[in-house]
């Protein structure tokens, strides 16, 4: 399952539960070019992924190309996996690093500081919807 939201402003958030199939992520993937498309520039994008689990290689091969698309609209996005996975996590990094070396999107597994690092860029309304998003689980 995946879920996208713009709850206030410039803020996106994703969050993926497992299992993700290609075709769940053809759906996800025009709704966000839709939704970056009525947006302001600057986005800030919270990608929960600590519930994904591994993904299907070919789900995991068209990430990068829609985070590379998305970039010019990119303030900053930050990605939580969880370490526990390892495999995950490190299917989660490879995929970043694919989309590019990109300062501005980072990977975290303490939520704590990725909310703390993109709180930096945000309006007060904004942090406020990140940490309800940040701090709920996956049935929320």
């Amino acid at each position: 399952m995946i879920r996208v939201n713009n709850p206030f402003g410039r803020l996106v958030t994703i969050r993926l539960i497992s299992p993700v199939t290609e075709e769940e992520y053809e759906r996800f993937d025009m709704k966000v070019r839709h939704l970056v498309s009525l947006l302001p520039p600057n986005l800030v994008f919270c990608s929960d992924l600590r519930y994904a689990g591994f993904l299907p290689s070919t789900v995991a091969q068209r990430i990068p190309e829609s985070m590379r698309r998305d970039q010019p609209w990119l303030r900053r996005a930050a990605l939580l996996i969880q370490e526990e996975s390892a495999v995950a996590a490190l299917q989660f990094r490879r995929i970043i690093k694919e989309a590019s070396n990109n300062p501005s999107r980072r990977a975290f597994t303490d939520a704590e500081q990725a909310l703390s690092w993109l709180s930096e860029v945000l309006l007060l309304s904004e942090q406020k919807h990140l940490e309800s998003f940040i701090r709920s689980g996956p049935g929320d």
